[in-house]
């Protein structure tokens, strides 16, 4: 509010700065030219001062009608029909107070004194014939800012509301995806650690529930914002991946191949493990035999490529992506085309040599790093 006040004050400012150069010019050139006439200079600047400064007076008025006429469309609310003739009546209306009040001005000074005094119905004829032209296209200038200056706010506001709209339903969804992650395996990763100490192997039981703990925290860390850098992404995946090793003992086995380019790239957070989730739940879980998971990530031509596959039983049949009700799945592609529009992609695949692969492509944007970057310090940071 106060920046619009002293925006306010300054075009002010500046209009009456402008309607004086003006009058000054204006002035100086009629006092130039008729010098030898004994004309007063300061009557003739008064009266120009009179002429230009009723625009300054009337153009915040205008400006604002034409801010109206913006929101007026915006909100529908604008009668096609209506408001030209409300226009045409203001700038009318507008145009016969400037001549009145310029030819009272005129009247008083007598600018053109001691060579010609006017009455008051020839200093009205003279202002008429002198402003009838140039009113309408200084109502029409004074409008078209206000129009221009009032759309610039609203898509300026527009632009803001969505952002603001976005952020909030990448944080919902987010969280949604948090809370979502804690079921699948928190059950299954406390029954592991009751068998653990059940058998006595309290170091194992310990080091498991040390490692629990850690990764809760993290999932449930405030502080982690919608991107971070994919080394935090790994790391949460790799404690994620250890609790399920243990769990599964020698039928699982996870890999990481991660360039080291990619580390700093950032990545929508939560974006790897709901991956890793459904691979060993649908690849490792189903079958008797020792599973195996590989994630890797390239960094290529601006493009960050990554992939977790397994080497389960593969997808089945007639799955579609776009079909999926799988909330991690779901989520994830929201996401994605939230941040990265067309610009990221996600696939899943069957691998050649039997399982499932999920390709993700992903843009390298310097925009996004400093966010990633201050988002990974501050979790780092988190006691």
């Amino acid at each position: 509010m106060l920046r619009e006040a002293i925006s306010r004050r300054w075009i002010l400012f500046v209009a009456w700065f402008g309607a004086a150069v003006v009058s000054i010019v204006t002035s100086s050139r009629t006092y130039v030219a008729m010098l030898d006439h004994g004309h007063d200079w300061w009557r003739i600047f008064l009266w120009h001062l009179g002429g230009w400064g009723f625009w300054v007076a009337a153009g915040p008025w205008v400006v604002a009608t034409g801010g109206r006429l913006v929101r007026a469309s915006s909100q529908r609310r604008l009668d096609q029909a209506l408001w030209p003739v409300r226009l045409i009546a203001q700038m009318t209306v507008l145009t016969a107070a400037h001549v009145l009040s310029t030819a009272t001005i005129s009247f008083i000074l007598q600018a053109y004194e001691p060579v010609a005094r006017y009455s008051f119905t020839t200093c009205i004829s003279r202002e008429a014939a002198s402003w009838w032209k140039a009113d309408p296209l200084i109502f029409g200038v004074l409008l078209a800012v206000g129009y221009g200056m009032a759309g610039a706010r609203e898509a300026r506001e527009a632009a803001l509301r969505e952002s603001k709209l976005e952020a909030e339903l990448s944080k919902a969804q987010l969280e949604a995806l948090r809370l979502q992650i804690q079921p699948h395996f928190l059950m299954n990763t406390l029954h592991t650690i009751a068998a653990l100490v059940r058998r006595q192997e309290d170091t194992q039981a310990l080091d498991m529930l040390v490692g629990l703990s850690e990764l809760l925290r993290t999932t449930l860390d405030s502080s982690r914002g919608p991107l971070v850098p994919l080394r935090d992404e790994v790391a949460f995946v790799e404690r994620y991946a250890a609790l399920q090793q243990v769990r599964f003992a020698d039928r699982l086995q996870v890999s990481f191949e991660i360039g080291a380019a990619c580390a700093p790239v950032p990545v929508p957070t939560l974006l790897l493990q709901p991956l890793v989730e459904n691979a060993i739940r649908h690849g490792i879980a189903p079958r008797s035999g020792p599973g195996r998971i590989a994630m890797r990530a390239v960094r290529e031509n601006g493009i960050l490529h990554l992939s977790v596959a397994d080497d389960g039983k593969g997808l089945p049949a007639g799955f579609d992506l776009d079909q999926s009700t799988g909330i991690g799945l779901g989520n994830i592609r929201s996401r994605l085309h939230q941040h990265y529009g067309d610009e990221a992609s996600i696939q899943i695949r069957d691998r050649d040599s039997g399982g499932t692969e999920v390709v993700i492509q992903i843009p390298v944007r310097a925009e996004d790093r400093e966010q990633a970057s201050h988002a990974g310090e501050i979790s780092r940071a988190a006691p």
